[in-house]
């Protein structure tokens, strides 16, 4: 019997008063069909979009959770990674998009000082 891979995809907006046309996450989305395509029965996602979605998500727990990481989000993301993190120590968490340092070194600076990153995939996550 395979283990069940329980994994949290986070694409996160702020809380507006109006209506935003970035309600769907489609990045996280697409990553999400692809881990289906591959694994099939032996994963199971859940996507989240707002901050009350991801705080509902606390409750479970997972082995995996994914952070989009695009300028607009790029501190929310953190900060809501790091409340993940210190609930949920023993799951691994990988950040993906593009708003990461270009150079080797800068990338490694930034991964150094952001410790509850254990991964970070460069622009387009599925494969």
């Amino acid at each position: 019997m395979n283990k069940i891979i329980r994994i949290l995809l986070a694409d996160l907006t702020y809380d507006r008063r109006s209506s935003s046309p970035l309600t769907v996450p489609f990045g996280v989305g697409k990553v999400a069909a692809h881990l289906q395509d591959v694994l099939g029965p032996n994963v199971k996602i859940k996507l989240v979009k707002t901050i009350r979605q991801f705080d509902e998500s606390l409750q479970d727990t997972f082995d995996i959770a994914g952070f989009s990481h695009y300028i607009w989000n790029s501190n929310l993301s953190k900060l809501l990674a790091q409340r993940f993190k210190s609930l949920q120590p023993k799951s691994v968490i990988v950040f993906g998009g593009p708003h990461f340092p270009l150079s080797a070194e800068d990338q490694e600076a930034w991964l150094r000082a952001i410790p509850y990153v254990d991964f970070f995939i460069e622009k387009e996550g599925e494969i």
